[in-house]
């Protein structure tokens, strides 16, 4: 049979696949903060969004400063509140508690109508206090909530019901600041509206002491670093202002399980350069393992800054600034360039730091840092504070021993595994084979004339007539459902040392004979 009546019949196909490029600049970090919602990721691009989102600053933990000089350099942040857990693997035992106020209604005798809780646990919220006044639209059924924070106004909501089938009920307010949780029994809804009057949130609570396992977590109900479990678009991650071996050595574990982040880390405070080296092979002072991963990175020392707050000089973590230059690097270049260095790797904001191994005269000590994979930043008068190391923790000799290197190929695989995607389920032939070299092939032309390597070779069988013709697909991988695709690719190498050599020659010296001389005896 045909198609029916005589048409036209017009369909079209997508032939316009591509590879796609991911965001740039986004890292995922994990600390306390004042106030916002705990083990659940917020991204946040600028400083005025974290204090909105996350608060200020506060005594226990430097970290809201450290996102913050994070953001301050262009950085994008996947942030999550870490609390402490009285059982980590129990997320029912979090210890900190949210403020809260429990309104009476308008009964000859009250009883509890509602509950407005702080939108988030912590002391901060017992500087809210909420007015209940009766609303102008209709003083008989509908009430109005007015939230201050200390004498601030800060929100307020007109014309509520405790009618959970009007549109105004209570429960249903968008809020950034406080929850409603409607108590009440009453069939009579006017009657059950709590009484007018101002009431102060009581009782929150910042909880326990931060311990190793806050920060580690637990795979089994997404706690810890496991609260990024679903985040996809980040290159880093970072538990900044933390340097415990334990917590270390699990965001190396993580970060290397997944395949797809650099865990930045640091050295603890008051390491002299000999105290650092043993901290990162967990010698003299130091009994753990050593950290070994080339999905992780080390950096020493401490920046000194002026605390605007205490309007005083201190010593800060150097990886919130890390992640913002590892920003910028991106935006002026790409991933694949050397995060440090007086272009792309300066520090803002810093007067210096508290071991300057970039000194004449601690050669030995920058050398010594160097040589065991950790990243300093060092202070030179012409440029001021500078990330001078791009190495990962890996100690065996290969280019995997480079930052570059290793962000390069986490972008490379987050995007050739999201172009992939596309070919599941697709016949495994020839034909296929072809379509996904024509697609991907483009995309490595373009990241090479972006000096992201010197050369690339992609194989996958697409010059194949039939299966027959295959090389790396078999018969037994097709059949299995495998397709096989082999990527070469030669990376760019950083410069490291400029070696200058002044030479005295002759008066009569030609110097096309000496440039021969010099180079034979190189």
């Amino acid at each position: 049979m045909g198609a029916g009546l005589p048409r036209e019949i017009v369909t079209e196909t997508d032939l316009s696949q591509y590879v796609d490029t991911i965001l740039k600049g986004i890292s995922c970090a994990i600390g306390p903060t004042e106030k916002g919602p705990i083990g659940t990721p917020q991204l946040i691009s600028s400083e005025l969004q974290f204090e909105r989102t996350f608060g200020g600053e506060i005594s226990a933990s430097d970290f809201p400063l450290l996102a913050k000089r994070a953001l301050s350099y262009g950085a994008v942040l996947w942030v999550s509140r870490a609390a402490h857990y009285a059982d980590i693997t129990d997320k029912s035992t979090l210890t900190a508690v949210s403020a809260s106020a429990t309104l009476k209604d308008r009964q000859e005798t009250p009883a509890n109508t509602l509950k407005v809780s702080a939108s988030s646990q912590g002391v901060w919220g017992d500087a809210l206090k909420v007015v209940i006044a009766d609303s102008d639209l209709d003083s008989t059924k509908l009430f109005d909530i007015t939230v201050y924070d200390g004498d601030e106004e800060v929100e307020s909501f007109e014309d509520l019901s405790m009618d959970s089938s009007s549109e105004s009920y209570v429960e249903t307010i968008k809020s950034s600041y406080i929850t409603c949780a409607d108590l009440s029994t009453l069939t009579n809804k006017a009657t059950a509206r709590p009484a007018t009057g101002t009431y102060s949130l009581t009782g929150g609570n910042d909880g326990g002491a931060m311990v190793d396992a806050d920060y580690i977590g637990s795979a089994t109900n997404s706690t810890g670093l496991h609260v990024f479990d679903d985040i996809t678009d980040a290159i880093q991650l970072a538990v900044p202002g933390v340097s415990s071996p334990a917590v270390i050595s699990a965001g190396l574990a993580y970060c290397e399980t997944r395949g797809d982040l650099l865990f930045i880390t640091e050295t603890p405070f008051n390491l002299t350069p000999q105290e650092a080296v043993d901290f990162r092979l967990g010698k003299g002072a130091y009994n753990h393992a050593a950290f070994v991963s080339n999905y992780g990175a080390m950096y020493y020392p401490k920046l000194k800054i002026y605390d605007v707050s205490t309007q005083k000089e201190r010593f800060i973590s150097p990886v919130g600034d890390v992640l913002g230059v590892m920003a910028v690097n991106d935006y002026m270049a790409n991933e694949s360039y050397v995060p440090a260095g007086s272009r792309r790797g300066r520090i803002l904001n810093a007067f210096g730091v508290d071991v300057n191994v970039g000194s004449r005269g601690r050669l030995g000590d920058g050398n010594y840092i160097c040589e065991n994979q950790i990243n300093p930043v060092c202070m030179f008068e012409d440029t001021g504070s500078v990330v001078w190391g791009a190495q990962t923790l890996q100690r065996q000799a290969s280019l995997l021993r480079e930052v570059n290197v290793r962000r390069m190929l986490i972008v490379i695989k987050k995007t050739v595994a999201a172009y992939g995607r596309a070919y599941i389920h697709q016949p495994n032939d020839p034909i296929t084979w072809k379509q996904f070299y024509n697609g991907i092939e483009p995309k490595f032309r373009e990241w090479q004339s972006a000096r992201w390597f010197y050369d690339y070779r992609i194989f996958c069988d697409q010059d194949a007539d039939t299966i027959d013709d295959a090389k790396l697909n078999t018969t037994e991988s097709i059949q299995r459902g495998e397709f096989k695709c082999q990527i070469f690719i030669k990376p760019v190498v950083g410069i490291k040392w400029v070696m200058v050599d002044v030479a005295i020659t002759r008066l009569d010296a030609d110097f096309e004979e000496a440039l021969t001389e010099v180079v034979g005896a190189a």
